[in-house]
């Protein structure tokens, strides 16, 4: 976000390209404002998302209530949520899934 800002500031194609990289977006004002937003709801979607995985007995249908809010930045989240969290994600998915089949 400091390079985002850096570049700007100084309106430098060298610093928009490096925050571009860094940010995983293209080169341009608007697409790295864009990923700057992006990135300031990851630590707001993780807590969503891992109150809903607090719950002893959570349904797929209350994790995708919060985590279709944030599909933009899946791999954020995901890059971020503990392998047991990821695991209980996948267990649900699962359970669902059979619900589903077995209607």
């Amino acid at each position: 976000m400091a390079l985002k800002n850096l570049a700007s500031a100084m309106n430098n194609t060298q610093a928009l390209e490096a925050a571009a990289i860094i940010l995983g977006t293209s080169p341009t004002q608007e697409a790295l404002a864009t990923r700057t937003e992006q990135l300031q709801l990851l630590p707001v979607a993780i807590r969503e998302i891992r109150q809903v995985l607090a719950r002893l007995e959570f349904t797929w249908q209350e994790f995708w209530a919060v985590a279709e809010k944030y599909e933009v930045i899946k791999l954020d989240y995901w890059a971020l949520l503990t392998t047991q969290e990821t695991d209980l994600i996948t267990k649900a998915r699962k359970n669902s899934e059979q619900l589903s089949v077995n209607s």
